[in-house]
């Protein structure tokens, strides 16, 4: 049973950057006189949480067969991680919002996309669906016309 995937890795490093913007660690000491924080780092704890959340859910999905004549499985697993990757952005979005869009912004965006990519090529999904897959951003778009 495989329980750890390499995307944890981009998972880790993104949640580093984020934290590090929130509390402004990257500056040097006289830089923090006039910083304000862009958002609160609590925001970052429950990003981290949802992101943990979708790898540990993938760990069925990286169970299944990988022979590719199977491809009503091949199909489903991919509408399955679709799905699962449609409900992360919609809940990282409610995050988002929730501190004022401060959060996620393009570059954190496309960390996001690069994570997800991680992902479905660790589960066996082909290079043709992984280029189908959902953008955040199209994503929220969806959400939103709702």
């Amino acid at each position: 049973m495989m329980s750890r995937f390499q995307c944890e890795d981009n998972i880790a490093e993104f949640i580093s950057d984020l934290r590090d913007f929130a509390t402004g660690s990257y500056l040097q000491k006289d830089e923090l006189e006039w910083w304000e924080p862009p958002f609160e780092v609590s925001a970052v704890s429950k990003i981290d949480t949802l992101l943990q959340n979708f790898v540990q859910s993938l760990i069925s999905l990286s169970q299944h067969s990988d022979n590719s004549s199977e491809n009503a499985a091949a199909s489903l697993k991919y509408l399955d991680f679709v799905a699962r990757v449609g409900a992360l952005f919609t809940s990282i979005d409610a995050v988002n919002h929730s501190y004022g869009y401060a959060v996620i912004e393009a570059e954190e965006s496309a960390d996001l996309q690069q994570i997800i990519k991680k992902a479905a090529e660790e589960i066996g999904l082909s290079a043709e669906e992984i280029a189908d897959l959902p953008t955040y951003e199209e994503t929220i778009e969806l959400e939103d016309e709702d």
